[in-house]
């Protein structure tokens, strides 16, 4: 529990820059993006696969640049060709096997371009800011809810051999709380209960 509020503590004040549009947006989205690129490369790591973190970060800035000075989709996209050009020279001399080849690019799929999601969310749709939040702060609330009802309920466990210490009462317990939540969320600033 320890751990989950210091994390929270660190990340607060780059998830409120995530409500004002503009520059603050752009410098903590790719923030946010560049940490969670990180945690993914890590993960590999550990599996003794390692993709090539560099390219990714770069993206990251690229993406960045590209939202301060609202390049224009065919400037963006020749950038990025670029970019993916001369980046897969670099991983071809550095001789990357195929897999680190394929981890590296999903990470820049899977994260770069959905913050650039949410980012332009945020920045191009009336009241973006709110939907964002709530991702956000159901995963919170998801894992939160999860943590005390396992703890205090938990008896079954979940999959013991991938995460010891999770339970079945404590997954059900977070997908209630992420349920309830969403609604009142949704009644207080009174959007569309179907989108959410």
């Amino acid at each position: 529990m320890k751990q989950r509020l210091v994390s929270a503590m660190f990340l607060l004040p780059l998830l409120i820059l995530l409500v004002i549009k503009g520059i603050p947006l752009y410098i903590g989205g790719v923030i946010l993006m560049c940490i969670a690129l990180h945690e993914f490369y890590c993960a590999f790591e550990n599996l003794d696969i390692h993709p090539v973190k560099e390219l990714g970060y770069i993206y990251s800035v690229i993406l960045l640049f590209g939202n301060i000075y609202q390049w224009r989709s065919e400037t963006f996209s020749l950038l990025l060709f670029v970019v993916f050009m001369v980046g897969m020279i670099y991983i071809l001399t550095q001789k990357r096997n195929v897999l680190e080849i394929s981890i590296t690019f999903s990470g820049i799929m899977y994260i770069c371009f959905c913050f650039n999601y949410i980012i332009n969310t945020i920045d191009y749709i009336d009241g973006g800011n709110i939907y964002v939040w709530l991702i956000f702060i159901i995963a919170f609330i998801t894992d939160t809810g999860a943590y005390f009802v396992g703890k205090n309920f938990g008896k079954k466990k979940l999959i013991p051999n991938i995460s010891p210490n999770k339970t079945v009462e404590g997954s059900l317990g977070g997908i209630v709380c992420c349920v309830l939540f969403s609604l009142i969320f949704a009644l207080i600033f009174k959007l569309d209960i179907g989108k959410v």
